[in-house]
């Protein structure tokens, strides 16, 4: 019924609503409509709330009927179960008045065409926490917040990871950003470029 990045509760009772117009529309036709699969991509974040809103609707409309519900909760499973971290490879700097300036240009080893396939068809947010190159080491960098948009290594001008991120102090080419909870749908999903 569902698909990959379900985060809209309606779409659901919708779709079980539809569901039952069609089970009933099947046994007119003479089939023993018995299994209903409610589909998948279920976000690590909202499994609960979601199926909070699935209860209700198969309860209103399969109530009366012994009818095998279904799930594939994949990602729901998949999400925490990887992390990536990717190489800051280049770095752009405005120069200009902080208020005026727009945020400094970070691009890294991994976009939009590999494991951040999902920010661009689904709107994913992604918030990388930092690991210096140089941890402990004294290698001059500003302290402070720091603000960066966050682009994938192609000359794509779609391949923007995240429009702004702020981090707890300079980012430098060689760094590292870690994104947690990637194993969803991105591995999979990345092409060769």
């Amino acid at each position: 019924m569902s698909g990959s990045g379900a985060s809209d509760p309606e779409a659901f009772t919708t779709a079980i609503q539809q569901a039952r117009h069609v089970f009933d529309q099947g046994e007119r036709l003479g089939f023993n409509m018995t299994v209903l699969d409610v589909g998948g991509g279920f976000q690590h974040t909202n499994f609960e709330f979601m199926a909070s809103s699935l209860r209700p609707a198969l309860a209103r409309e399969f109530g009366d009927r012994p009818v095998r519900v279904i799930a594939e909760p994949g990602r729901f499973f998949a999400t925490p179960c990887y992390t990536l971290v990717c190489k800051v490879i280049a770095r752009r700097t405005h120069i200009g008045a902080a208020p005026s300036n727009p945020a400094d240009m970070l691009y890294q080893n991994d976009g939009l065409y590999g494991c951040f396939s999902c920010g661009w068809s689904e709107g994913e947010e992604y918030m990388p926490v930092l690991v210096k190159q140089n941890e402990g080491r004294d290698d001059h960098r500003e302290s402070g917040e720091h603000r960066y948009s966050l682009w994938g290594p192609t000359c794509d001008s779609i391949d923007q990871i995240a429009k702004e991120v702020v981090m707890d102090g300079e980012v430098k080419v060689g760094d590292w950003l870690v994104y947690k909870d990637m194993g969803g749908e991105s591995f999979f999903l990345a092409i060769d470029y």
